[in-house]
């Protein structure tokens, strides 16, 4: 490689938040002609912080609702102090009453465990916190983990809702899942949908667990003025009826600055309005 063929090469790395090794890699193009005109480097390293957190998050990931309840769910999170300077974690409390956390030592002054629980009834779907503590470290006098867990309800309808757009020249079909999340067996039964043109029917993909709903629209469909639904019963005692609402879609209005105005697309391009600038022909004089 010849002399001066490459400058400065800037390279960043952050370590926010990382803990561990830590691997970079860049490509640099040179003026060289062959085989060497292209490098590529490799930085490695590794990143520690005063007190570390391992994992760095208790999450719980997806979950029934009876075994949220069941209070048998526990993540375990391994704290290390790495400095010099001896450790006590204290003031250990959770922003989200969902999550409940203790600290037992495992070494005085140097290794901890944290243990986080559902202490409560969580909502359905996502349920999100942080456990914060303080470490008693000047170089790291906070610490703080996320928890998070996703609570499924007892019958999983996905989608649970349905849009339709304004052009419906084709007939459409559109699949609707249902999932049972429970040990007992599902039913289900009575399904129908407040549209006389839209035909719907329940299949069981696996008996007693999980069931797949076949809408068929027809073409030139017309919705209610505020819209139809689809409703069927379980025999889930939670959820012993379903509602799936179906609606015209929508667009979000534009919202323009101020020398812009809209003008129509041009035919075959969709719907709607684009924006175009317009110049503007007169200063404006502010008041003196």
């Amino acid at each position: 490689m010849q002399p001066g063929a490459i400058g400065k090469i800037p390279l960043t790395v952050s370590t926010r938040n990382r803990n561990g090794h830590l691997t970079k890699t860049a490509t640099v193009y040179t003026n060289i002609p062959g085989k060497d005109s292209v490098v590529r480097l490799t930085i490695k390293g590794e990143v520690w912080m005063p007190v570390a957190a391992t994992p760095r998050s208790a999450s719980f990931g997806r979950v029934t609702l009876q075994n949220a309840t069941e209070k048998s769910l526990v993540r375990k999170i391994t704290i290390v102090n790495n400095m010099k300077e001896p450790a006590t974690i204290t003031d250990v409390h959770s922003t989200n009453p969902v999550f409940h956390a203790e600290v037992k030592t495992i070494e005085p002054g140097k290794k901890f465990e944290l243990t986080v629980t559902l202490a409560s009834k969580p909502r359905r779907g996502g349920n999100s916190g942080r456990i914060e503590m303080s470490t008693g470290v000047k170089a790291q006098p906070k610490l703080s983990v996320t928890a998070s867990v996703f609570v499924m309800g007892d019958v999983d309808v996905y989608p649970n809702r349905l849009l339709l757009f304004g052009n419906r020249a084709r007939q459409q079909r559109r699949l609707i899942t249902v999932r049972n999340n429970t040990k007992e067996v599902l039913k289900i039964s009575d399904i129908k949908c407040t549209n006389p043109d839209i035909k719907v029917e329940v299949k069981e993909v696996r008996p007693g667990r999980q069931f797949r709903v076949e809408v068929n629209i027809p073409a030139n469909c017309k919705l209610a003025p505020g819209g139809d639904k689809i409703t069927f019963k379980t025999s889930c005692p939670t959820m012993p009826e379903v509602t799936i609402p179906i609606a015209e879609y929508k667009p979000r209005t534009r919202i323009t600055r101020p020398g812009i105005k809209l003008r129509p697309l041009p035919k075959g391009k969709g719907t709607g309005t684009k924006p175009v600038r317009v110049p503007t022909t007169q200063k404006t004089q502010g008041h003196r």
